[in-house]
């Protein structure tokens, strides 16, 4: 592999990431004021669902985070706290 192949390799996996963890962030936002304390955790699940579609994912990508990544929901939550506390600390 070439230097510049693997330059851009590694360019597209850092926007890769990144990527990623905003979508963690901007899902924490969304539920935010959504998720209430006598929710199951198959409702919380769908609302997550609910905010990626909404974001333009297709069936497929959520069917893959939510399924097969698994850390998405983690990653999700662990935003969703962050969140949470800096509010409580303001």
């Amino acid at each position: 592999m070439k230097k510049s192949e693997l330059k851009q390799l590694i360019k597209e996996q850092v926007k890769m990431v990144l990527s990623e963890a905003r979508t963690y962030e901007l899902i924490a936002k969304k539920i935010e004021g959504k998720i209430t304390t006598n929710m199951n955790e198959r409702q919380v699940i769908d609302l997550i669902a609910k905010e990626l579609k909404s974001m333009n994912y297709t069936d497929k990508q959520i069917r893959y985070m939510i399924s097969y990544d698994e850390d998405f929901i983690t990653d999700v939550f662990s935003q969703f706290s962050k969140a949470i506390l800096s509010k409580i600390k303001k």
